[in-house]
């Protein structure tokens, strides 16, 4: 009877230490390209936001120029509308803004999240080979250090340059 659950512990471990080197890289690949997408679309929109903005402008211009000889209550109504368009742009820029905050939090917390559970992935591995004695059980738990401690060391590199761009207090 023990040799049966030392085989289904044996093939727990193997499809977990699988699935772990398999989605770790994975998942960590697809927040970057997640993120980098959300950047470039907010930085792609606010490109068009300033061209429409500038577009406008111009068009503003041109109908200022028209209207200079006709009556000054026109004038004044083509003031309102450029400070309308301005108050508007300034408001997108503030929700452009925020939406960049909020991404690089969600991106904050997912790579928190995969540390976590690189580490809980290690420390069972490393458990279970401890335990076992296997060759196999202790090469799965090598990789699964290893996985942990580049994760580590790719987030102090990100953390140590945050520090320098963080104004000092």
């Amino acid at each position: 009877m023990p040799e049966m659950i030392s085989s289904s512990t044996t093939l727990g471990i193997a499809i977990v230490t699988m699935i772990g080197s398999i989605l770790a890289p994975l998942a960590a690949g697809l927040v970057a390209v997640f993120v980098k997408s959300l950047d470039n679309n907010q930085k792609n929109r606010e490109v068009e936001h300033q061209i429409q903005l500038k577009k406008v402008e111009l068009r503003v211009e041109r109908v200022r120029k028209r209207l200079e000889s006709g009556s000054e209550a026109t004038g004044k109504k083509v003031d309102e509308v450029k400070e309308a368009l301005k108050q508007t742009t300034e408001a997108h820029a503030s929700q452009a803004l925020e939406q960049s905050k909020q991404i690089k939090e969600i991106h904050t917390l997912v790579n928190s999240r995969l540390g976590q559970s690189l580490k809980i992935s290690a420390e069972a591995l490393r458990s279970v080979a401890d335990s076992s004695g296997r060759s196999d059980h202790a090469e799965a738990a090598l990789q699964a250090e290893a996985l942990y401690q580049e994760h580590m060391e790719a987030q102090a590199a990100v953390d140590a340059e945050k520090s320098k761009t963080l104004p000092s207090v």
